[in-house]
């Protein structure tokens, strides 16, 4: 099960509840982020095959760190 965010109509990513790690989609990094910027705040990028990957982090802390990551992305606060 997971939680899903969305941003203007765009997958973000989200809470996956079964693993407990947040994540960032591939999508919305290409369109909003960066690797740098990834790595930053602590987050992994997994690539399970062609059309799976994504950028997770599972550590304590890691919603307010999702959120922050966001603003940085977006420059708008949840």
């Amino acid at each position: 099960m997971q939680l899903m965010v969305s941003f203007r109509g765009a997958k973000v990513g989200g809470l996956n509840r079964q693993a407990s790690h947040w994540y960032f989609s591939k999508v919305f990094i290409r369109d909003h982020g960066d690797p740098a910027t990834m790595a930053q705040y602590g987050f992994r990028h997994v690539v399970h095959n062609e059309k799976h990957e994504y950028w997770m982090r599972q550590e304590a802390g890691a919603q307010a760190t999702f959120e922050d990551a966001m603003v940085a992305m977006t420059g708008v606060r949840p």
